[in-house]
């Protein structure tokens, strides 16, 4: 991914660059992160819910819930 931001025009680097430097930076990260977090999680599960399942959104809301108490 470095390498592909390498052969963007300084502006283009500059126009990515600017939100993660700004105040919602860290909230852009966060969430980034959150969501490949608790995914990785529940596929560590193969009894675990099915995404077609009710029971795999509330599972995904308790592993972003564990990650903003204890990562985010």
């Amino acid at each position: 991914m470095k390498s592909r931001f390498g052969q963007l025009t300084p502006e283009s680097q500059a126009a990515l660059a600017a939100p993660l430097n700004g105040p919602a930076g860290p909230a852009i990260v966060r969430q980034l992160a959150r969501l490949p977090f608790a995914s990785m999680m529940m596929a560590d599960d193969p009894n675990g819910p099915k995404p077609v399942e009710a029971a795999w959104r509330e599972e995904l809301r308790a592993l972003q819930t564990v990650f903003d108490q204890h990562l985010g």
